[in-house]
């Protein structure tokens, strides 16, 4: 009898319940993108000693390396560029000044520099804006000369205050150091009158610096007047945290 037993076949082992999904091509995750061409699921060892360990096996590598989960290609191309800014219902200018709007827009102008026309009227909007102010300076940056001039000129009767913006400065400085110095006249036309003040503000400071340091110095003549031909404004700049930068970039 015990020769008997020893003879006899034992029984098949039963496989977890639930693991059996594993051991073949899974439509479900081939639709998904999760799975390769060269994948093979069935390669797992189902094996009840892997325990979770084998249900998290999804696919293997041909040179057997270990598990691996193969994702979709993410690359866009630019057909999908062109859907993606085709189907946008939001206007591109409100969209900038939004956190992944304008992360977005940062990715796409230089690549689609056509764009750019959509937003013709929001300059201002996004230059005062946190976000906003990044997209108008990509949008300098990809636009032609035509464009820039069309752009820049949204902002005359404002230069004094996007100067002294937290956000517009940023914004004016890279439009004296992008334009030429023909294109810049209103600007600092608006900031005569109010140069002093502008000079000596944390923000403003910088803009009157960039125009000292791209602008001829038959352009700036009006600004160098009143910051030199007054001794107690000259005083009032070297005294002052901020007006003392504008004297050292003369």
């Amino acid at each position: 009898q015990e020769a008997q037993k020893m003879t006899c076949p034992l029984p098949a082992l039963r496989e977890p319940p639930g693991l059996e999904r594993f051991t073949k091509t899974s439509t479900k995750l081939n639709l998904c993108g999760l799975l390769g061409d060269g994948d093979d699921v069935s390669s797992a060892d189902p094996s009840p000693r892997q325990g979770k360990s084998a249900q998290r096996s999804i696919s293997s590598n041909s040179t057997g390396s270990g598990s691996r989960i193969s994702s979709p290609d993410c690359s866009t191309s630019p057909q999908s560029r062109k859907k993606i800014s085709d189907s946008l219902a939001t206007p591109l200018g409100a969209l900038a000044c939004q956190a992944h709007g304008s992360a977005a827009l940062l990715n796409l102008l230089p690549q689609q520099p056509e764009l750019v026309l959509q937003l013709k009227g929001y300059m201002l909007k996004m230059v005062t804006d946190k976000n906003g102010c990044r997209v108008a300076q990509r949008a300098l940056e990809v636009a032609d000369v035509a464009l820039q001039l069309e752009l820049v000129s949204e902002l005359r009767g404002c230069i004094s205050s996007c100067s002294q913006h937290m956000h517009g400065n940023f914004v004016l400085q890279r439009i004296v150091e992008m334009m030429t110095p023909s294109a810049l006249s209103f600007v600092i036309e608006e900031l005569k009158d109010k140069i002093m003040d502008v000079a000596t503000h944390v923000y403003g400071c910088r803009v009157v610096q960039r125009l000292l340091e791209h602008c001829q110095e038959q352009q700036v003549s009006s600004l160098l007047a009143v910051i030199l031909d007054c001794p107690m404004n000259s005083r009032k700049l070297i005294s002052n945290a901020y007006g003392c930068n504008v004297i050292r970039a003369l």
